[in-house]
């Protein structure tokens, strides 16, 4: 297949397949809100799709809910940064966590 003309398609499939693309692939991945209304507005563009094609982007977000469902139906991403509590996490893990914390932070936590 001749890397000159790619659809988004066929450039990501041979990335991963290890193969020659025309050129890197682009994910502008999932944007805040308020930073996409800045996009949008300083490119004079008017929607997220508009966005991604103006950027030549190669990969689309999928809402963690839109397809995949964990089979014990736990969420695909956790909602809060830097905290790793799964479902079925015991209280007393949660709990020893919160504690080194405030140990380790001192009077700054209460």
């Amino acid at each position: 297949m001749s890397t000159k003309t790619m659809t988004s398609r066929q450039r990501v499939l041979n990335i991963l397949d290890g193969k020659p693309a025309d050129r890197v692939a682009f994910w502008t991945g999932n944007p805040h809100s308020e930073t996409l209304s800045l996009y949008l507005g300083a490119l004079g563009l008017k929607d997220r799709e508009a966005l991604y094609s103006h950027l030549g982007d190669d990969c689309r977000w999928f809402p963690a809910d839109a397809g995949w469902k964990h089979p014990e139906g736990r969420p695909m991403f956790n909602p809060i940064p830097g905290l790793c509590v799964q479902a079925r996490t015991p209280v007393a893990n949660v709990v020893a966590m919160v504690d080194a914390v405030r140990e380790f932070n001192g009077s700054r936590l209460k």
